[in-house]
């Protein structure tokens, strides 16, 4: 259609004996986004070979994830004490099929955060969780965006903004 797709960067990583993974979300195609269902904002996770600039040839293949609406990546953090993973952070307004089981859910059209952890040898995640924004008082959507996570004694922590009055649902709270 010849308009133009935008690739958004939420951050980077170095791991040694993998590269530098790149994390971040675009509706544009290419080798490096992985494969692309739709023209939808994705998420992404690419692998650099930081001694060369070009995509990784260490047989991990790039991949894309998300769901029908709109998701984006906004941070990657790193457990220095795990070479098997690193996590990734974003939001969406779709449902990732994560293991949360909170009783009480966003509001349909509501923007979820969202935590990842990524296997590094297949980039494909071990488990996701998903935390949305409740206002009892009102019937609009909420949304909840994280911009950064880190990880300190084997807990990771993720960190960002909930807006529009609400608070953030864990279990049966809000």
């Amino acid at each position: 259609d010849g308009t133009t797709k935008s690739v958004y960067v939420g951050g980077m990583i170095f791991k040694q004996d993998v590269g530098l993974i790149i994390a971040g979300s675009t509706a544009g195609l290419g080798i490096g986004y992985g494969p692309a269902e739709g023209d939808d904002q994705d998420g992404y996770i690419t692998i650099l070979d930081p001694s060369t600039g070009e995509l990784s040839s260490v047989g991990r293949n790039n991949q894309r994830f998300g769901t029908e609406q709109d998701d984006v990546v906004t941070s990657i953090c790193d457990d220095p004490n795990d070479p098997s993973s690193f996590y990734i952070v974003g939001a969406t307004r779709g449902d990732l099929d994560a293991i949360n089981t909170w009783d009480v859910e966003a509001k349909d059209g509501s923007l979820q955060a969202f935590i990842m952890k990524v296997d590094v040898q297949t980039l494909i995640s071990d488990w996701i969780v998903q935390h949305g924004a409740y206002n009892p008082s009102s019937t609009e959507p909420t949304s909840m965006t994280p911009w950064g996570c880190v990880v300190s004694n084997n807990v990771v922590y993720m960190a960002g903004e909930v807006m529009d009055g609400a608070g953030i649902i864990q279990e049966t709270n809000y």
